[in-house]
This record gives C-alpha cells, structure tokens and sequence, in this order.
C-alpha cells in the first residue's frame, strides 16, 4: 500500500485514526495516550539538549513521567497551575524574540529548562480541559492548529516569495504565515457555531491559537538549528518526530487551558 500512498499520508492517517479513538476513549486512557505523546516529545527533546547517554535520557524520561502524575493525583483547577499555564503562554509567545540572537550560545540544562517550560503547561491544560467535561475542546484545538498548518502550507506553496525566518527554518514563508493565520481564524469563527458561544470571541481566538501556533512551530524550529538537526526525530515517516508533529499543540494548549479555569469567566463553559 506504500508504494500508492506517500509515507506522510499514511502517517497522517494513523494519527488521525489515534484522535478519534481517543476522543472515544475513557477518561483514564484519554490521560494514558496523551501522557505517552507528551513523553515521546520529551524525549525527542532531550536530544534537542544533547544528552546522547541511554542512562541520563532514561533518568529524565522517568522523572519527567513522575512529573506528569503529580497533578494527575491533585487535579487543576487551582492558582499554582493557573500560573503555571499563564507563564507557560507567555513563555511560547516570547521564547523567540529572547532568545534568536543567542540560542547558539545557549546550554543544555538550558535547553532542559525551556522543555519543562514549554510542556508542563500543556500537560496542566489537558487535566484542565478533561476535568471539565470538555474534552471536545481539545478536538477543537487540534483542528484550529491544523487549520494553521494547512493554510501555512498551502498559501504558502502557491504565493510563498519572502522567507519568515530563513535561519531557523527556510521553508516557512510570510505568504505562508498570514494564509495559516487568516484559516485558523476563520477555523475559530466557524467553530463558534458549533459551540454555540460569540462569534467574535472564537474568530479572535482562532486567530491567536494561529499565531501562538506558529510562533511555536518557530521556537521549537530554533532549538533543532541549535542542534544541528532537521528534524526531532524519525518517528513518524513523512513527519520527522512526535515533536515535529505536536510543538504547535503543546505551545497552544495553555492558552485553551486559561479559558477552562475561567479566572474572569470568559467562557461560559
């Protein structure tokens, strides 16, 4: 069959087929696959940060997976992992204006404590998310963020001229940037309908998940130059790694969170 389909077809195919299955799931496995996906992409990242040793990239594997089960056992919502969330947005919206300029120069105990930055958010926001009862949220995100990515390919393979970032990553465009945002936008006010919640809200939330999703794609694209990699990894054929597929979900996925813990009732929920 692999020789009909291109590998990144199928690949997207599977994933596909996992979100559905796990959008179907109990809430006890929904946790299970999430958490595995998030200790895939710690993985990939931890060779972001150099450590090529079995025994150290094991011991930061196992302790990042005791990490995960800790509010696992204490739930959201509550204020530490409001803040936790809020600084986890604001780190993926800034991470690259702070550090383009020395993220050659950067550490790899660094480069650790960006990852941890960067994840422990998304983990706090899916435990926020599902505890509320709305795990379509998080359906919901993930088409937002491939709305983006769609948009970002397609603009940019038909009008793309001017390089976004071409240090960090040469395919990316402007023609291609704005495409993914004005989709992730429209992707929100279309959702709205489904939601049965303001128009205007979702639109501008769409169009923030796009550009928090890109600046993602960007930040985790700076981290892999520092490497000297392509890719995070070669998991998934036509993809690259679990990281390279999931950045933009894991840098958006605080953002829905601070919605679901509702600290100045935004969203009626």
């Amino acid at each position: 069959m692999s020789r009909f389909l291109p590998p990144r077809i199928l690949t997207a195919a599977v994933l596909v087929a996992a979100i559905v299955a796990a959008s179907v799931s109990p809430l006890s496995l929904k946790l299970a696959m999430i958490g595995l996906v998030l200790l895939l992409c710690w993985r990939e990242w931890l060779r972001m940060a150099g450590l090529a040793g079995t025994v150290a990239r094991s011991s930061w594997i196992l302790l990042f997976a005791l990490a995960l089960a800790v509010p696992v056992a204490v739930p959201p919502p509550n204020p530490v992992s409001y803040a936790v969330m809020a600084l986890g947005v604001a780190w993926w919206a800034l991470a690259i204006v702070l550090l383009r300029g020395s993220y050659g120069s950067i550490g790899n105990s660094a480069v650790l404590g960006c990852g941890l930055l960067g994840m422990a958010p998304a983990w706090l926001a899916v435990l926020a998310i599902l505890g509320a009862g709305r795990g379509d949220l998080l359906v919901l995100l993930l088409v937002l963020v491939g709305a983006a990515d769609t948009g970002a390919f397609v603009f940019g393979k038909l009008l793309g001229r001017r390089q976004l970032a071409p240090v960090l990553s040469g395919g990316k465009t402007v023609e291609g940037a704005a495409g993914g945002l004005v989709m992730a936008t429209l992707a929100g006010f279309a959702a709205s309908f489904y939601l049965q919640q303001s128009a205007l809200f979702w639109t501008f939330g769409g169009l923030a998940v796009g550009v928090l999703a890109m600046l993602g794609d960007l930040t985790v694209s700076m981290f892999k130059r520092r490497a000297g990699l392509k890719d995070s990894g070669r998991m998934l054929p036509g993809h690259g790694g679990m990281l390279d597929r999931m950045d933009s979900s894991i840098a958006t996925a605080p953002l829905l969170g601070l919605l679901v813990f509702q600290p100045v009732g935004w969203l009626p929920l």
